[in-house]
C-alpha cells in the first residue's frame, strides 16, 4: 500500500509508546470544558463549515488489542474526550439509564454478548479507554448508543417479554463497574460530563451518510459522504492497524469509538463503506450483537463471501447497510442486515456470484410515514424494484441514502432520506466517477442537501455536517479522501490498494 497526501501528518506512532496520563490539573480543565460544552446548544454549532476542507491525522498501531487501543487513545484522547463532552445524549439520558435496575440489566447483557464473541475488540475499547483517559463505560455506552439507546425510557422503548424485573436486578452493571486497571495497562482518569440533545442521535432515526455504488463495463466504483452531528467534527481521524489476523486494514474512525462504521480498505484489496438504517424501536433485540464490534470485524475480511458472513452471521441488535468492495476480483456488493437473521445481499453487475438473498418479512415500506409527510414513492422503493427483478438482470446503480430499500420491516425514516433519494432520482443513474462526486455534493434541496454544511432535521435534533468524502476507483486501485465538496476534488489522502 502507498499513500499521498495534502495534509500534514506526523511520524506513524508506536503502539508500545505512551505517555503518562494527564495530571489532576488536566482532568480539571477536561471536567470544565465539558461543562462548558453542556451549557451549549447544538444549534450554536449550526455553522457552514463542512465546505471547508478539514485535516485528517492517520495513526499507525501495532502490538496486543489493549495497546492497540491504548496507542488510539493515547494520540488522540483529546478529541475522545472533547467527543465524550459534546455527544447529544450520553450524560442525561443513557448514563443515568445504565444506573437503574433495567438499564444496568441491559448493559451487562450486551457487554457479555459482545465481549463473548469479540474478546479482541472489547480489549481495544478497554485499552482505549485507559489511553484516552475517559472511563470504560463511557466509551460502550458511545459504541452501543443504538442497541442500547432504544430501550430509553425516554424514547418510549418497546416492552417486551425477556425485560427483567427492576427489583430483582442490580442497580448497577458490571459493565459500570470495570476494575481500575493497573499501571501496566496505563493509568485511567476520570472523563468529563456532557450535553445533552436527545432526539435522533440514538439511531432510530438517523439521517447519517449517503453511497454511491456503480458497476459497468466501464466504471468500478462507490462514493461516500460520512455526515454526522456537531460532536463528531473535528473528533475523526484514520487509523492504520496492524491486527492479529495478519490482515492490517486503515479506516476513518470516530474518536471514541472502534475503527469503523464509516468507511475503510485492508491489505487484502478488500474496501468498505456504511450507512445506518433506521428500523423502528420495536425491530431491536434486546441484548444482542453491537453494530460496531461488527463492522471492526469487517475490517479483516478476505473477500466478500467472507465479509457478508462477517456482517450476517452475528445475531445483531440492530441492522445496518454494508457496502463490500473487492477490488483484485473487481466485484461490488451492497448488504442490508437486521435482526433476527434477516439481510439481504445484492451484488452489483450482470453475473453476480452472490444472489439475491432478501427476507420474506412484512410488505410494507414505511407507507404510512411517506403518506403523512406528502410523500409519493421513492428512489429507494425504485431500487427495491430493481433488486427484486434483481440477479438476472444486472444491477449497475444503488443510491442508499439511510433506509431499508429491499428488506421490508418498519422503520422510523426521517425526511432526510426521502429528500436525498428524490435528488438521486432527478440527477440521474452516474456513469462515472465525476458523475459520483457531483451526486454527493449536490445541495439542490436547500433543506435536505446531500453535501450537508450544518442543518438541523428536527426541532430539537442534532446538527448535521457531511464530514469527509471517500472515493474507491476499483479500476484504478485507489481510494481517495475528500475534504469539502466532493466535486472540488480537495484530496487530502490517497492511497493505493
Amino acid at each position: 500500500m502507498t499513500h499521498s497526501q495534502v495534509s500534514v501528518r506526523p511520524p506513524f506512532a508506536s503502539a508500545g509508546l505512551l505517555t503518562s496520563p494527564p495530571s489532576k490539573s488536566t482532568a480539571r480543565a477536561t471536567s470544565a470544558r465539558a461543562a462548558s460544552a453542556r451549557a451549549t446548544s447544538a444549534n450554536a454549532c449550526a455553522v457552514s463549515a463542512s465546505a471547508v476542507p478539514r485535516p485528517l491525522e492517520c495513526l499507525e498501531v501495532s502490538g496486543s488489542p489493549f495497546e492497540r487501543g491504548c496507542a488510539i487513545g493515547v494520540r488522540f484522547g483529546d478529541k475522545i474526550r472533547d467527543r465524550v463532552a459534546k455527544a447529544p445524549f450520553l450524560h442525561d439520558d443513557m448514563i443515568p439509564f445504565a444506573r437503574t435496575g433495567e438499564g444496568a440489566w441491559l448493559l451487562e447483557t450486551l457487554s457479555e454478548s459482545n465481549r463473548a464473541l469479540y474478546p479482541d475488540y472489547w480489549e481495544e475499547l478497554r485499552g482505549m479507554a485507559a489511553g484516552s483517559c475517559v472511563p470504560f463505560d463511557e466509551l460502550l455506552l458511545l459504541n452501543l448508543r443504538k442497541e442500547f439507546g432504544a430501550f430509553l425510557p425516554s424514547l418510549g422503548s418497546p416492552a417486551t417479554s425477556d425485560t427483567p424485573a427492576t427489583s430483582s436486578t442490580p442497580a448497577t452493571s458490571a459493565a459500570l463497574q470495570e476494575p481500575a486497571l493497573g499501571a501496566d495497562e496505563c493509568q485511567a482518569a476520570a472523563g468529563g460530563a456532557a450535553t445533552s440533545d436527545r432526539a435522533l442521535q440514538y439511531g432510530m432515526a438517523s439521517d447519517d451518510c449517503t453511497d454511491v455504488l456503480l458497476l459497468t463495463d466501464d466504471v468500478a466504483a462507490v462514493g461516500h459522504n460520512e455526515d454526522a452531528d456537531y460532536s463528531i467534527v473535528d473528533n475523526c481521524f484514520l487509523v492504520h492497524m496492524h491486527s492479529d489476523s495478519g490482515v492490517a486494514f486503515t479506516a476513518y474512525t470516530y474518536a471514541g469509538e472502534l475503527p469503523s462504521i464509516a468507511f475503510a480498505f485492508n491489505s487484502a484489496r478488500m474496501g468498505f463503506s456504511m450507512d445506518a438504517v433506521p428500523p423502528a424501536p420495536s425491530e431491536v433485540v434486546r441484548g444482542g450483537i453491537g453494530r460496531n464490534f461488527v463492522a471492526r470485524s469487517l475490517m479483516e475480511a478476505r473477500c466478500i463471501e467472507d465479509a457478508v458472513q462477517r456482517v450476517t452471521g452475528p445475531a445483531v441488535a440492530v441492522g445496518h447497510h454494508y457496502v463490500l468492495m473487492d477490488f483484485a476480483r473487481r466485484r461490488i456488493a451492497s448488504v442490508e442486515t437486521a435482526s433476527n437473521g434477516r439481510h439481504s445481499v445484492l451484488e452489483l453487475g450482470p453475473n453476480p456470484k452472490l444472489g439475491s438473498q432478501a427476507d420474506s418479512g412484512g410488505e410494507e415500506r414505511v407507507e404510512g410515514e411517506r403518506k403523512e409527510r406528502g410523500v409519493s414513492g421513492s428512489a429507494a422503493a425504485d431500487a427495491a424494484v430493481a433488486g427484486a427483478a434483481g440477479a438476472a438482470e444486472g444491477v449497475e446503480y444503488i443510491f442508499h441514502a439511510n433506509a431499508y430499500t429491499r428488506l421490508h420491516l418498519p422503520q422510523k425514516m426521517g425526511p432526510s432520506s426521502h429528500r436525498r433519494e428524490a435528488t438521486a432520482r432527478r440527477l440521474g443513474a452516474p456513469t462515472g466517477t465525476r458523475d459520483i462526486l457531483n451526486i454527493l455534493s449536490s445541495a439542490d434541496d436547500k433543506d435536505y442537501p446531500i453535501f450537508n454544511e450544518g442543518k438541523v432535521y428536527e426541532a430539537g435534533g442534532p446538527v448535521i455536517h457531511t464530514l469527509h468524502s471517500a472515493l474507491f476507483n476499483l479500476d484504478a486501485g485507489k481510494v481517495t479522501i475528500l475534504g469539502g465538496r466532493p466535486a472540488d476534488s480537495t484530496v487530502l489522502h490517497e492511497f493505493d490498494v
